[in-house]
């Protein structure tokens, strides 16, 4: 099943673009579509990621040869570009599209020029504001899946042209670099791209290498989510699907992904709307594993159901006549992981095994068990989502008792009643910015 993505996810996808890269056999627990309705919003992104660019400073050097040139405190001081004329597309089996026309620039430096002969020797340092005006930009921009599953930006497409590009520098080297970048003009902006894919493209992609493909879900239980990609990323003319792992697991654990029971991979059958987020079994099922192995499944609670309290006091006159007067507590425990079925008709099914176990407590004294009964039970559940939860509230808990007993029609009203703690409250899941995942 799928359902709309949050607006805070679109951000992620401004980088996200695309493509080709290595097969894989992963299983998706999450699948993330952005659709071409999105692409104004998408552009909004990228006009204030070029705003967040302007007064912030940078470093870098080159060298050529003997000649080493150093950048210091590299500033943008203005970027100023038409909504109108900036157009984003997605592009089959490619990835996105930019296309920029009439951007203007400012911008100042601190430059220094030393020839490395046998030590190096200083032969210029100055500042320069440089700028420019009709200014256009075609870029088409990548994303490849590595081995690791971590993402690798790609710019196969760079094409930059400008009206007017101008220099005020210090220094007798500093004027002589005005006077060639008024004479040689054309051939400064055909390096711009260079440039980019030389410099800044090895540095995004150092940035996600930087970044964990590991999120926390459930903090107080350390359960963690892995959104490593799980499988290429694929483009159409009108949509961008990112598959996600989505493997959930408690932290210092390994978890054989193999061993986790499911069906098929999410898959999208409309881009009607501007974002879907698709959840497989896989995912339900390895957080239903990790919540299980906490132990957190079990619940005790005192008796009050009329009918089943009835049936256990007329047990308890047989086999602990002397605590009639005591009060009664049920645990409910769930002895097996639970298994999760997702289905069109019935949205999500969970099948759970459990042990109900009825003891006599009397004050101050241990307590003592007078009955122990197994079920199987299955709980219907829908998604629905409430502020900034997935909630997963129960629909439907049916039981049936398998220890043979005479009071198993009690019990299994008492087990409806009751329920499990893990089926009875709706399991809210915090939505993350991120995997999706």
């Amino acid at each position: 099943f799928c359902v709309t993505m949050t607006s805070c996810v679109l951000s992620l996808f401004f980088l996200l673009s695309l493509c080709f890269s290595v097969s894989a056999v992963d299983p998706t627990g999450l699948r993330v579509r952005i659709t071409d309705r999105s692409l104004d919003v998408l552009k909004g992104v990228g006009l204030e990621f070029l705003k967040e660019l302007e007064n912030k400073r940078s470093d870098f050097s080159f060298q050529w040869k003997a000649v080493k040139c150093s950048i210091e405190g590299f500033t943008l001081t203005r970027l100023t570009v038409n909504p109108a004329q900036v157009v984003l597309r997605f592009q089959q089996n490619s990835g996105l599209q930019f296309e920029i026309q009439d951007l203007v620039f400012t911008g100042d430096l601190e430059r220094e020029i030393n020839l490395c002969l046998w030590r190096e020797f200083n032969i210029d340092s100055g500042r320069t504001a440089f700028g420019g005006a009709g200014v256009s930009a075609r870029i088409a921009v990548t994303l490849n899946r590595n081995q690791q599953g971590r993402l690798s930006v790609q710019m196969p497409t760079c094409e930059f042209r400008a009206d007017n590009i101008v220099s005020g520098s210090t220094g007798i080297v500093g004027y002589a670099l005005d006077l060639l970048i008024r004479v040689f003009q054309n051939y400064f902006t055909t390096q711009i791209c260079p440039a980019v894919q030389t410099y800044v493209v090895p540095k995004v992609n150092s940035m996600l290498e930087s970044i964990t493909m590991v999120t926390p879900l459930y903090e107080a239980l350390g359960i963690n989510v892995d959104y490593s990609l799980s499988g290429d990323v694929a483009v159409t003319s009108n949509s961008l699907d990112v598959p996600f792992k989505g493997l959930v697991f408690r932290q210092g654990e390994t978890v054989d992904a193999g061993s986790i029971r499911y069906r098929a991979d999410p898959v999208f059958r409309e881009s009607n709307l501007m974002a879907y987020v698709g959840v497989s079994e896989f995912f339900f099922n390895s957080a239903i594993m990790s919540f299980y192995s906490t132990g957190i499944m079990v619940q005790v609670e005192q008796v009050t159901h009329p009918a089943a309290k009835a049936a256990l006091k007329a047990l308890q006159l047989f086999r602990q006549p002397l605590r009639l007067t005591d009060p009664l507590s049920g645990e409910l425990q769930v002895t097996e992981a639970p298994s999760v079925n997702i289905s069109q008709k019935d949205g999500l099914t969970v099948n759970a095994r459990a042990r109900v176990r009825v003891f006599a407590v009397p004050a101050r004294r241990q307590q003592e068990q007078l009955l122990s009964v197994s079920a199987t039970c299955t709980v219907n559940m829908k998604v629905a989502i409430q502020g900034n939860y997935l909630t997963l509230p129960s629909d439907n808990v049916s039981c049936k008792i398998i220890t043979k007993n005479a009071f198993r029609d009690f019990m299994a009203c008492f087990l409806k009643e009751q329920r499990f703690l893990c089926l009875k409250n709706s399991v809210s899941l915090r939505e993350r910015s991120t995997i999706m995942m």
